[in-house]
């Protein structure tokens, strides 16, 4: 119950009629790619997190679209390292983190997180760690 969800809940991943009641209305995926630059320089902060095992949206390619938004902290994040994220619930290391902005105090402008151990759904496959991250980031904390 790490994410509040009642354990005896019946988990289902998608809908497919409300899939299709969407995509009716027009209300489908548009991309937004070129909204974020803008809203980044304008101190909207961004998080993009990728499970290691995730076959749908690696986690290589998540971070290099993150290191080619053209925003003011592309030179700083292009030069930061990955460094350990430690779940501080569980004191295990969960992933990697790599982020720009901050300095080092709060969660970062820019973040790219890799989550060990989990697919496209990283909440489901390792709750412990997306609370840890989410809560972090919403505390603007940083992740390593």
């Amino acid at each position: 119950m790490a994410l509040g969800v009642d354990p005896n809940r019946t988990f289902t991943s998608c809908n497919m009629e409300v899939n299709k009641a969407f995509f009716a209305q027009g209300d489908d995926m548009h991309n937004s790619a070129l909204l974020l630059p803008e809203l980044i320089n304008d101190g909207i902060r961004l998080l993009v997190y990728a499970g290691d095992t995730d076959l749908v949206c690696n986690f290589i390619g998540n971070e290099r679209y993150v290191e080619q938004l053209d925003t003011q902290f592309r030179d700083e994040f292009a030069k930061a390292k990955l460094t350990p994220w430690v779940d501080l619930s569980t004191g295990r290391q969960v992933g990697e983190v790599r982020s720009a902005g901050g300095n080092g105090l709060t969660a970062g402008n820019i973040t790219f997180v890799r989550v060990y151990e989990a697919g496209h759904l990283v909440p489901f496959d390792q709750p412990s760690a997306a609370l840890d991250m989410i809560s972090r980031w919403i505390a603007d904390v940083p992740p390593s």
